[in-house]
């Protein structure tokens, strides 16, 4: 299967401070989903990992789950957890 469908991912605060870089752009199989493009990126950046159970992730600035499927051209936001009063 080819790679057929780029996604920009966008990283956050501390997710930033994790991968080192704010944004980069993958390719993915056409009907990936988000699930996919996380085990993409968790394994090009494992240090996410000790905070990917607590990850939201945003696909063209609206949340969604990891079943969402992806299309050419998406944004992806990978915000860290949230704290604070």
């Amino acid at each position: 299967m080819t790679k057929d469908i780029s996604i920009k991912i966008k990283f956050f605060a501390y997710a930033r401070e994790l991968v080192g870089r704010k944004d980069i752009t993958v390719e993915m199989n056409s009907g990936s989903t988000v699930k996919d493009l996380m085990e993409h990126v968790l394994t090009k950046y494992p240090s996410l990992k000790e905070i990917s159970n607590h990850i939201i992730i945003a696909v063209n600035k609206n949340t969604c789950t990891s079943d969402r499927r992806l299309k050419d051209g998406d944004q992806v936001a990978i915000l860290p957890p949230v704290s604070g009063g």
